[in-house]
């Protein structure tokens, strides 16, 4: 700023701080509630399972994601880049998350696609990223990260035998636990399958009923392995609610080790020598006439006081 008084010229300088907003609003949302099985498997199955539930269940449908781009500039912007991801626990069928477009002024743009989950549970999805460029600078922007909530079964299998090492033809017991640590109830058949080179000895193969939430059954047999190695033992057939499914996850299985019994470790024989008592052994020359050790020197002296007796008396 510039001024002249009397004459005289003055300057004015100012610097103010000016932040910068961006011109484009992100946002992310996802289905709040949905379902593992189908609205039509819902009411064909559920029905006769749980009919005070069913209706809650049928509010959930699949689970969708929308992002929303909004450019509150009253110029247009060029070259946006959005990308997503569904996470690890979600999946897309053959769908690019990934879009270049262009937005006019105080234009706004959805994208939205679908998205399944494996299992049942909450998740949490990632952030959504925005990139552009706008008034002289590079802007980068991530989205909130919504999360939804699946309902279903979630049927797993646990097969395991009572002893992971045992003998060429002997007996094993193997039992097979059927689990739903989901949040709805399942119709459940399972066929079980015994290992190659195996007998099977007695017991049940075969489940089929009702599964409630957190619920689990059990089935056992014996079987006999000649075949000695390491045996792997096979997943079973399982049907939920009338289709063929692998449940909720891989089934969990064991292995069995059929070898002989190894020998035991020959043990080596060490002679040991038996003392001999003491009062046993002979005792040495030395140690018979120990007693004569204080009688000689007596016996000198004696002849020593004869000897000079004598000659005292011969010299009278």
């Amino acid at each position: 700023m510039k001024g002249v008084k009397e004459g005289v010229t003055y300057y004015y300088d100012a610097t103010n701080i000016i932040t910068l907003l961006p011109s484009v609003k992100l946002q992310k949302s996802a289905t709040k509630e949905s379902m593992l099985p189908s609205r039509q498997e819902v009411e064909r199955i559920y029905h006769s399972i749980d009919a005070n539930e069913i209706y809650r269940w049928l509010q959930g449908g699949e689970v969708y994601v929308s992002i929303g781009v909004t450019n509150y500039q009253n110029h247009e912007i060029k070259g946006l880049k959005l990308t997503d991801s569904p996470g690890r626990q979600l999946i897309v069928d053959n769908q690019s998350l990934a879009w270049t477009f262009d937005l006019k002024p105080f234009e706004a743009k959805e994208f939205k696609y679908r998205v399944k989950a494996l299992r049942p549970g909450t998740f949490r999805l990632p952030p959504a990223e925005l990139t552009y460029s706008d008034l002289n600078r590079t802007w980068s922007m991530f989205s909130t990260t919504p999360s939804t909530e699946v309902h279903g079964p979630c049927v797993q299998v646990y097969k395991k035998p009572d002893s992971s090492v045992i003998q060429p033809g002997s007996n094993v017991s193997i039992s097979v636990t059927i689990r739903n640590s989901g949040d709805m109830p399942s119709r459940v058949k399972i066929m079980d399958m015994i290992p190659e080179n195996s007998t099977f000895i007695g017991g049940i193969l075969y489940y089929e009923g009702v599964l409630a939430p957190k619920d689990s059954a059990i089935i056992s047999y014996n079987i006999s392995i000649e075949t000695e190695g390491q045996v792997q033992l096979p997943a079973p057939s399982m049907f939920i609610n009338g289709r063929e499914d692998t449940g909720c996850g891989e089934p969990l299985l064991s292995k069995i080790l059929v070898k002989e019994p190894t020998p035991p470790t020959p043990v080596k024989t060490i002679n040991v020598p038996v003392e001999t008592p003491l009062e046993n052994l002979t005792p040495l020359p030395s140690q018979q006439y120990r007693f004569l050790e204080g009688l000689i020197p007596a016996l000198m002296l004696i002849l020593a006081v004869a000897v000079l007796i004598i000659l005292h008396r011969s010299n009278k």
